[in-house]
């Protein structure tokens, strides 16, 4: 049994998991298995750790106790569900959380709602680190209390400690350290998209346009951060970021605009009709793709997922320029 409580420590709820007395497992009871009352989405705290030691947040009552087990210095919560991991991270006031997140493999739902998690509260400043159990090759889905089952605390305490720093926070005091390096970006994103004639795009290395492209998009992550981080504070300093947020999305659409009619560019989209590629996500973000191109190994992966990018965003331009001419011409003719 696992008790929930509110902002002010006051029991709010409980969920109750029934066990057989014999094997430990999930008791026959069907639909009763597992019994959960009152207000849950405010999360239990199941181990009080050490300053030290992290803090660390479950979706699954049993997969918290496994954390708690071992690693007995980190504060451990369970969220009673992944939606709830944003809410009870924020109530803690903590300024790095440590996510221990079910492996239900690429692309699925729990992983899309710790990503959104992950973005919601990095906007708040928090550091957000993503644990993962590693899966065996045959199974479908896999958590830590699995793991722990399988091989035991000492395995699960290190891969706990192969944690990966996801998103970091987006505080007042980076911004202010990055705001010179976003400026300076911008205006080279500028300049890089204005330059781009006809006639260089037969020329300029493909490379350099995926190089450009990737350093745009990173440059718009911060601002929209910064934008994020100004809600519910000073209005002029929301309205200052959101000016800038839409001035460098200007300079994105317009760098696509012309990149997309890259001759090189041009084949890897042909190809793509009939290849389907990962998404910038699958890729570990763009500061992991930067990354690589920084080192000189980007991937084919890499590649196509930034044609991707430039494409998509060069086809939701034309669409957009397309309905305004018409709206233009029916308000004419009216």
């Amino acid at each position: 049994m696992v008790l929930a409580r509110d902002k002010d420590n006051q029991v709010c709820g409980l969920q109750a998991i029934f066990l057989d007395s014999q094997t430990a497992k999930k008791a026959a009871l069907g639909d009763y298995t597992k019994l959960s009352r009152g207000f849950i989405r405010e999360g239990g705290l199941v181990q009080k750790g050490t300053p030290e030691g992290k803090i660390a947040f479950a979706e699954g009552a049993e997969t918290a106790l496994s954390i708690a087990q071992s690693k007995p210095d980190w504060t451990v919560y369970v969220t009673f569900g992944v939606r709830n991991i944003t809410n009870v991270a924020l109530k803690t006031n903590e300024r790095s959380i440590v996510i221990c997140a079910d492996n239900d493999g690429v692309r699925s739902g729990s992983e899309k709602v710790v990503g959104a998690a992950a973005e919601t509260l990095s906007a708040k400043g928090i550091d957000v680190w993503i644990a993962l159990p590693e899966k065996p090759a045959q199974v479908k889905k896999w958590d830590f209390n699995d793991a722990l089952q399988a091989e035991g605390a000492q395995a699960v305490s290190k891969q706990l400690d192969e944690m990966t720093l996801i998103k970091q926070g987006v505080t007042q005091e980076r911004l202010e350290s990055t705001l010179i390096d976003a400026t300076a970006a911008l205006r080279v994103g500028a300049k890089a998209a204005s330059s781009i004639t006809q006639t260089e795009t037969d020329s300029r290395d493909m490379m350099i346009l995926i190089k450009q492209f990737v350093n745009l998009e990173m440059t718009g992550d911060l601002l929209f951060g910064q934008k994020m981080a100004c809600l519910g504070g000073d209005r002029q300093e929301l309205k200052d970021a959101s000016s800038k947020t839409v001035a460098q999305r200007t300079v994105v659409l317009a760098f696509v605009e012309k990149a997309v009619k890259h001759p090189d560019v041009l084949k890897q989209m042909e190809s793509l009709k009939t290849t389907k590629s990962q998404s910038i996500n699958d890729r570990g973000g763009y500061a992991a793709i930067h990354a690589r191109l920084l080192e000189g190994k980007p991937l084919v992966d890499d590649i196509q997922a930034v044609v991707t990018q430039i494409r998509n965003k060069a086809s939701a331009q034309a669409r957009s320029q397309t309905e305004a001419r018409d709206r233009d011409r029916g308000g004419r003719s009216r």
